[in-house]
């Protein structure tokens, strides 16, 4: 269901990276799931994760017409994504999960999209 793009060769520095970042991102849907990825005010949701990347807060009743992709930047801060293509692009500097974490609520919260607002 989801397509993770590699980075860099099998064995090199990047390729860890990116692999340590991918695992990330699924630790990260994992602690949305169980509640904990909270923040001041209030908790980052799976369905919050799933607007972030598709703008849509459910899965469609006919689901999505394409896979989710995971793909990795060296030269953003940030994550980004398409909400066209339902395309995640994580910077990997993200290696520390808690580090991780707080980037990826703050990213979430400070741009959901779409006009939609987080609820606690």
């Amino acid at each position: 269901m989801v397509d993770v793009s590699t980075f860099g060769r099998t064995g090199s520095n990047a390729r860890h990276k990116s692999e340590d970042v991918a695992q990330n991102f699924e630790s990260f849907v994992h602690d949305c799931e169980d509640g904990m990825c909270t923040y001041d005010g209030g908790v980052v949701k799976v369905d919050d994760v799933l607007r972030f990347i598709t703008g849509c807060s459910s899965v469609p009743p006919g689901g999505f017409d394409a896979r989710f992709s995971i793909g990795f930047t060296e030269e953003r801060k940030y994550p980004t994504v398409s909400t066209c293509t339902f395309e995640v692009v994580l910077p990997l500097h993200l290696k520390n999960y808690n580090t991780f974490k707080d980037i990826m609520i703050e990213s979430i919260v400070s741009g959901p999209g779409f006009g939609s607002n987080l609820t606690s």
